[in-house]
């Protein structure tokens, strides 16, 4: 009987060394790292958010601190007196992955003049890692603050590179008044495919389409341009020979029913232009 005993603790002390030997070491822990749910906070207008923190990593972290920038207007400069706010301001630790939501609001002390503003929150979690997610708010005029609805009223589809296009805006208030003197801000996709004024006249750089967008309070309109080449033909009839006397021209003049074309590019004195019927060109 002692022999079987024996027989028997010896077999499950080889089979507890066999299964020891081929789970191999355990991998480690990877460490702890800190994630924001996005890279930017959008607070609007009503200048309140939240965002998710979490940690991605294979450790605990603690504890999280919350760390915010000072607000600055949209040339860069701090405005003293206002500050984002976060709830909770610190997490006492974070498990591998875990997630919190965090409040984020505005604390203004005084007033804001209108426009756009941010911030930046940097989650720290002591020395191990860190995260950081931008915070952005707009703050409204009072005439913008009424705007429900902005309507482009060209029904335009295409321009040529060097046009210049009208594009009449209409902004209109919730009970579908029209207003004036409201700031409308244009943009443009790609940016570089041309100038749109503030007064939305708009000139093509490229041939392609062009997208641009009126924007007035929180409200926007769009408009879709397919842009062509100009595809200027023609000809001149040689009348006589001048020198440029002057550094500095202009790229186009239109004097009457004569076009003064290419003189921006005859920068150095004594350039020769043959002027032709019509137009000029440089020799």
């Amino acid at each position: 009987m002692l022999a079987r005993r024996l027989h028997i603790a010896l077999a499950a002390a080889t089979l507890l060394a066999v299964v020891s030997s081929c789970s191999g070491p355990s991998e480690p822990l990877t460490p702890p790292h800190l994630e924001f749910s996005a890279p930017e906070l959008d607070l609007g207008t009503l200048h309140e958010g939240q965002i998710d923190i979490r940690n991605t990593g294979g450790q605990a972290v603690g504890p999280v601190e919350f760390v915010v920038t000072l607000i600055r207007d949209a040339n860069g400069a701090t405005v003293p007196g206002s500050q984002v706010v976060i709830d909770p301001a610190e997490l006492p630790t974070l498990n591998p992955g875990d997630t919190r939501t965090l409040g984020v609001w505005l604390s203004v002390s005084g007033s804001l003049l209108p426009g756009d503003y941010d911030a930046a929150i940097t989650a720290r979690g002591g020395s191990e890692t860190s995260a950081q997610t931008a915070v952005r708010f707009l703050v409204l005029s009072d005439a913008e603050a009424g705007v429900a609805r902005i309507d482009i009223l060209s029904t335009q589809t295409g321009a040529r590179m060097g046009d210049v296009v009208a594009l009449p805006v209409e902004v209109r208030g919730a009970d579908g008044s029209v207003l004036q003197g409201v700031p409308v801000s244009w943009s443009l996709d790609p940016p570089d495919a041309g100038y749109v004024g503030s007064s939305g006249q708009f000139v093509a750089y490229d041939s392609g389409m062009a997208t641009l967008v009126a924007r007035a309070g929180l409200a926007s309109d769009t408009i879709r341009l397919e842009v062509r080449e100009r595809g200027l033909e023609g000809s001149f009839s040689l009348v006589g020979r001048a020198e440029e006397s002057e550094r500095y021209t202009s790229d186009l003049w239109l004097h009457g029913t004569v076009a003064y074309v290419g003189t921006w590019g005859g920068r150095p004195v004594g350039a020769v232009f043959v002027f032709g019927g019509g137009c000029v060109v440089k020799e």
